[in-house]
Parts: structure tokens; C-alpha cells; sequence
């Protein structure tokens, strides 16, 4: 015969445990990471179209200013550098990766995470920081694909091993 008190002092031991857990869960995690945020760096690195047609200014200030710093510095036509593109990298921190762009004019390029910043010029050409990161998680979804689905998977495996259930 087996006994056993499912009270709450099980449930108090198990909320104990609970955050060790889910770290395990965490660094189970951590290859598949490094593998989708290189798939990220390539949607992120990926170059917007050129200017075709009437460029559509922010504002009649940023034409003068455009004209008259030579391109903001960089050369009227403006070629080039592939500097954003080729700028991001990623750094293993504890619990995964940190994706950055220091190209200084990045947010003025691409946008923020909330959807704004972009200058109107580079609308339509650049798909907004935004909109890369959504498409980049409805691909990766744990419920579409594969990649998102073993995420799942290795996070349940590896609670699952810390309170001794083997997998």
C-alpha cells in the first residue's frame, strides 16, 4: 500500500521549489535560445529597399538640413554602408542573449519596439523594428512550428528533471 498526503504542506514544498524549477526550466532553454535569436539576427539584418520616387520628408526642415549637411555627413547620393544591416550583435547574458544595434541612427531607420520613431523616409522601405519582431514571433510560435514547440518541450523536460521526473 502507498500513502499520500496531498495537503498543504506538499503545496508549500512545492511553491519552495518552485523558482529552482523553473531556473532549470530556463537553462534548458538556452541552446534552442541561441539557435532562434540567430534566426532573429537574420530577419534583423535583412536591408530596406532603395528610394525610388519622391522621398517623403518628415518635415521641410529635414530636406534643408539633408542638402545642406551633405546627407547628415554621409554623401549626397547617399551610398550605402551597409552599417546598420551588419550592426547587430548578440550577448550571452545569464538567462539567454541580448540583440543590439548601436548604429546611431538605427531608431530613426527602423523605429522602436512600440511601433514609432520611424522617419517617414524610410517607411515603406524599412520594415519597422516593430513588425520584425511580431513576424519573428508568429513564426516562432510555440503553437506553429517546430522551434516553438521544443521550447515548450525542454522548459516542461527540464522542471520535470528537477522534481525528479525523467523524461
Amino acid at each position: 500500500m502507498i500513502d499520500f498526503d496531498f495537503d498543504s504542506s506538499f503545496l508549500e514544498q512545492f511553491a519552495e521549489r518552485l523558482p529552482d524549477a523553473l531556473n532549470e526550466g530556463r537553462k534548458a532553454v538556452i541552446p534552442e535560445m541561441d539557435d532562434l535569436s540567430d534566426k532573429l539576427l537574420e530577419m534583423l539584418s535583412i536591408e530596406g529597399g532603395a528610394v525610388s520616387g519622391k522621398i517623403n520628408w518628415d518635415s521641410p526642415l529635414q530636406e534643408i538640413l539633408y542638402f545642406n549637411t551633405g546627407g547628415f555627413g554621409h554623401g549626397i547620393p547617399y551610398i550605402r554602408s551597409g552599417e546598420l544591416a551588419g550592426g547587430w550583435t548578440k550577448e550571452s547574458v545569464e538567462d539567454g542573449f541580448v540583440i543590439r544595434n548601436t548604429t546611431e541612427y538605427a531608431s530613426y531607420v527602423l523605429g522602436n519596439l512600440e511601433g514609432e520613431g520611424q522617419s517617414r523616409i524610410h517607411q515603406g522601405r524599412w520594415t519597422p523594428l516593430a513588425e520584425i519582431i511580431q513576424n519573428f514571433l508568429d513564426r516562432y510560435s510555440p503553437t506553429k512550428t517546430y522551434e516553438g514547440a521544443r521550447i515548450i518541450d525542454l522548459i516542461i523536460n527540464g522542471i520535470k528533471r528537477f522534481f525528479g521526473y525523467v523524461s
